[in-house]
């Protein structure tokens, strides 16, 4: 059976990711390199002093929100941190930062630039919460960073060099800004903002409208200084071409410093209406201010400092320039930074005066939300029309939680071209064809790949799958229990070959009992064999939420055809590991059994363990497509260190390809995925594309591993053979 990919779209993604794009990498290890010994930074805190003049300040109905505190740092590895040599060969340096009382604490870079070879990383004092790795492709032209929040009052900051690394480069701290109001959130599972706004917003996810749920991924929220949180949007250019242009209001990011430090976050929304937190997986730093006016015209366009991933799902929203009321009309914002909500206006839109020096008549006015609200934080969200297009962009008015009334939005005519130079105004950045449209619609690059996504499963629409306890004197029918039932598998039979990006898991109970709890994800290629394994990945219990969809995004693409099976290991380590995934259990036997498990060392059907007549299915659901996207943006993961191998599958060899020409000799071994060495060999003044041949290797998954003077890079890669 197969299920349309909005499902996917909407579920949570469980498994944290650190924000930014970022590189493969882990920080030392605490019980290799303690944090005790390592300086701590105490700086002095002083309050943020606001960009807009003094007779905004107290009265104001703009709807930024401005509870920042900023201290200043100007610390860097030369100055102040500990140095030490680890075994491996490598230097770590590394600094802690302390502020009482602090929520969360959130670094700028003022300056990073990284040579190769390098690695940044930041985490709190028990690296249950780690960002990076962040290398030399995290460079900008500005030489400022900036990157997310470590939910803590202390955050330490790793520099990592290899060997071969003649120097880091420029790290420098310029200032940490520090959010005393937000949740303290030890796991960040749960973002600082969420459910931070108030219960009259409406959840995205609670509207239905298909055009709506299209539009929605233009919308994004921009965060600087920390905590400082603001609304964007992604327009679209007459060239349709994906450029990365976001447009938000001018007092939000008024000048270059800002957009330096901004962060945007794509795609935070809760999976499910009213649901939990959603995912703060995918964000950019940093961006480039090319148009505003001060305070004549409230906005502010803004070019990204990187293409935006496709599988950030970019919308790039439509807009119109002409002067003409919208009929009726609607916003998606981030009100206090909380997760995408949407309000609505069923009425004709008014032309307003906001006043506080911003030019006259110049605005949209919302007379009365019929749903919904804004808030602080939703400063810069767009207002569409009926055609979805947008129309303003809202700088403030007085609607709350209670009185949902007198919103002001600058109008998107006025921002055309009321003011002559290309720094003041919006026609010349998206209308760069000189096509002289008024309006155009929004531009998704990717509509055709999403729409050959599917999601595969064999529980019907109609069941709700849950978990059962069958004959055990404790545990599940699909995880732990007294019979020591170590894996799972089930069946699919897709009808033509497909490309397999991620796995769904329906989980039931689930608890780690120690940090290193886990279980190993498999895909295998016809039976369930382990000579015929297409992947074998371990996925830790502490990155998994029960009673959610957890979506394991795969290392790369996995091509697949005719049968296969995924399926999953527990291990009884500890006893008080828990996982379960729920499943369909049901006397209909024209159902089809489609679950395995493995008894004593053979695999069989779930219903012939139990010796009963009832059909069974677990809630395993493969993301599947039938064509990847090359352009525009990046690939579907972010590429690893700088080295790349094909074909995968491989059968009796592999390309490696390097980045650049090696200026080292290379040792390359092979293992198999228990660690066991089968081949090493030496390759002399390499090519920049070493052809690797192995014969006579049995089908399953294996691991490459290359020493560059004493630099390791390691590459998981699937063999398919006859052997």
């Amino acid at each position: 059976m197969k299920t349309r990919i909005f499902i996917i779209l909407i579920i949570h993604v469980a498994f944290q990711v650190n924000a930014q794009i970022r590189y493969p990498g882990k920080a030392v290890p605490l019980d290799l390199y303690p944090v005790s010994g390592i300086p701590v930074l105490t700086p002095s805190c002083t309050r943020y002093e606001k960009t807009v003049s003094d007779d905004r300040q107290d009265q104001s109905r703009l709807k930024a929100d401005d509870g920042v505190f900023l201290c200043e740092i100007d610390a860097d590895y030369k100055s102040a941190g500990k140095w030490v040599n680890l075994p491996d060969g490598r230097s770590i340096w590394r600094i802690g930062i302390y502020v009482r009382n602090a929520a969360s604490l959130s670094l700028v870079f003022s300056r990073f630039r990284l040579e190769k070879g390098v690695r940044v990383f930041l985490f709190n004092s028990t690296q249950d919460e780690i960002l990076g790795a962040y290398t030399h492709k995290n460079n900008k032209e500005p030489g400022i960073f900036a990157v997310s929040a470590i939910h803590s009052d202390l955050v330490y900051i790793e520099l990592q060099l290899s060997d071969f690394v003649s120097g880091p480069g420029e790290l420098e701290i310029g200032y940490v800004a520090v959010d005393y109001h937000g949740r303290k959130n030890t796991h960040a599972v749960q973002d600082t903002f969420f459910r931070m706004s108030g219960d009259c917003n409406v959840d995205i996810n609670c509207i239905t409208d298909p055009d709506i749920q299209e539009v929605k991924y233009s919308v994004i929220r921009i965060v600087y200084d920390g905590i400082e949180r603001r609304t964007g949007t992604l327009l679209n250019t007459t060239r349709l071409d994906g450029y990365p242009l976001v447009l938000t209001a001018g007092h939000c990011i008024d000048n270059q410093n800002r957009a330096n430090t901004a962060l945007f976050y794509f795609d935070y929304e809760s999976p499910v209406c009213s649901g939990p937190d959603g995912s703060t997986a995918f964000s950019i730093s940093g961006s480039n201010l090319l148009a505003t006016t001060g305070h004549e015209l409230d906005f502010s366009l803004l070019e990204l400092s990187e293409t935006v991933p496709f599988y950030y799902h970019p919308y790039f929203a439509g807009w119109d320039n002409r002067n003409e009321a919208p009929v009726g009309s609607y916003t998606i914002h981030h009100p206090q930074g909380d997760v995408k909500k949407i309000s609505f206006d069923d009425d004709p839109a008014e032309t307003a005066n906001y006043g506080e020096g911003y030019d006259t008549d110049t605005h949209w006015k919302i007379l009365t939300w019929e749903s919904g609200t804004t808030e602080r934080g939703s400063s810069g969200c767009p207002l569409f029309n009926t055609s979805n297009r947008v129309v303003g962009i809202l700088t403030g008015g007085f609607a709350m939680c209670g009185y949902s009334v007198d919103d002001f939005f600058q109008k998107f005519h006025h921002c055309w071209a009321d003011y002559p130079l290309s720094a003041n105004q919006l026609k010349f950045w998206l209308d760069p064809m000189h096509a002289g449209a008024s309006f155009i619609d929004g531009y998704d690059p990717y509509g055709d790949f999403w729409i050959t996504g599917d999601t595969l499963t064999n529980i019907p629409e109609d069941f709700i799958p849950a978990l059962y306890p069958g004959h055990f004197d404790w545990g599940y029918l699909s995880g732990h229990n007294s019979d020591s039932v170590r894996m799972y598998a089930e069946q699919f039979n897709p009808l033509s070959k497909t490309k397999m990006i991620g796995i769904i898991l329906n989980t039931g109970r689930v608890h780690a009992g120690s940090d290193t709890s886990k279980i190993r994800l498999y895909l295998w290629d016809g039976q369930p064999d382990q000579k015929k394994i297409l992947l074998c990945k371990d996925i830790f219990l502490t990155d998994i939420i029960a009673d959610e969809n957890n979506l394991v995004v795969l290392d790369s693409l996995v091509s697949v055809e005719g049968m296969f099976y995924i399926g999953y290991e527990v291990f009884y380590g500890s006893p008080l590991d828990t996982f379960t995934v729920k499943m369909r259990l049901k006397d209909d036997l024209n159902a089809g059994n489609t679950a395995f498990m493995m008894d004593q060392g053979q695999w069989q059907l779930l219903t012939d363990y139990l010796d009963t007549n009832i059909t069974a299915s677990f809630d395993i659901r493969p993301v599947v497509f039938d064509s990847v996207p090359k352009h525009p943006g990046p690939d579907i993961l972010p590429p690893e260190n700088d080295v790349f191998i094909y074909p995968v599958p491989a059968i009796n060899m592999v390309n490696i390809t390097f980045w650049e020409l090696p200026r080292y000799d290379i040792a390359i071994d092979l293992y198999d995925i228990s660690g066991k060495l089968l081949k090493s060999e030496l390759y002399k003044s390499p090519p920049i594309t070493i052809e690797y041949y192995f014969d006579k290797i049995p089908s399953g998954m294996y691991i490459i591993k290359m020493n560059v003077n004493n630099f390791i890079i390691t590459k998981k890669f699937i063999i398919v053979s006859e052997y």
